[in-house]
C-alpha cells in the first residue's frame, strides 16, 4: 500500500484505553506531516455495517480528546469480504 508523500508510520492494533477501561485496538494509525493529520484505518472483513461508522467516530473522538495536539483527524475505514474465506 502506497500512501503518497509525508506519511509516517505510527503503529498497528494501537490500543486506546476509554474512561470504563475498556480497550479498543485501531488496525493502523498514520500521520501526514504535511497535512499535520492523524489517518485511522479500521480493516474490515466484511460489508460494511453502521456500527463501523459508530466505532470508527469513537476512535476519532478519542484521537481529538486525547492525542492530536494541534493536527486534524481523519478516517478510512475499509471493508474486504472475499467468499471463499473461511
Amino acid at each position: 500500500m502506497e500512501l503518497g508523500k509525508g506519511f509516517m508510520y505510527v503503529g498497528n492494533q494501537v490500543r486506546i484505553t476509554l474512561d470504563n477501561n475498556t480497550h479498543y485496538y485501531i488496525d493502523l494509525v498514520f500521520y501526514n506531516k504535511i497535512l499535520r493529520s492523524y489517518i485511522l484505518i479500521d480493516l474490515k472483513i466484511d460489508d460494511m455495517k453502521p456500527e463501523y461508522a459508530s466505532q470508527m467516530n469513537m476512535y476519532i473522538n478519542y484521537y481529538n480528546k486525547e492525542v492530536k495536539g494541534g493536527a486534524s483527524v481523519r478516517r478510512i475505514v475499509y471493508s474486504w469480504w472475499e467468499p471463499n474465506m473461511v
